[in-house]
């Protein structure tokens, strides 16, 4: 996956977003390493989910990031975003199957977070142990 030309509207607030990410994750991350990061863990779950549970989290939470920055630019700069990630977002709900509940017991987990409300249909071994001894899936 290359590199992402979307012609920011208001590229202030994108480079704002990613600096605040940056600062949390203490590296600095770009609008193309959350894309791409996504992507490459669409094609992992693709090729079947072989980590636990805590690592399948920790992915899941890139795709909270790359929300935080649609919600931090402008609706047409958001727009755009979305459109690039749309195809990755629906290759991983065709991967996925859904659940009554998130995969993580978060408070701050909502159903607008809708990634957090599916496992993986192809499940490796550790990640499949690990959603049985949560009480999480079949």
């Amino acid at each position: 996956m290359g590199h992402f030309e979307l012609g920011f509207r208001a590229p202030r607030a994108l480079e704002n977003a990613l600096q605040a990410i940056s600062q949390r994750v203490g590296r600095t991350i770009t609008l193309n390493e959350l894309l791409q990061s996504w992507g490459e863990f669409v094609a992992a779950v693709e090729r079947g989910y072989s980590y636990s549970i805590y690592d399948y989290a920790n992915d899941l939470a890139v795709r909270d990031l790359i929300e935080e920055v649609t919600e931090a630019v402008l609706p047409e700069d958001a727009e755009a975003i979305r459109r690039v990630i749309d195809g990755d977002d629906n290759r991983f709900r065709d991967l996925t199957t859904p659940l009554n509940r998130p995969i993580v017991a978060l408070e701050t987990i909502s159903e607008r977070r809708w990634w957090y409300y599916r496992v993986p249909r192809k499940a490796g071994d550790e990640l499949t142990k690990d959603l049985q001894s949560e009480g999480i899936g079949d």
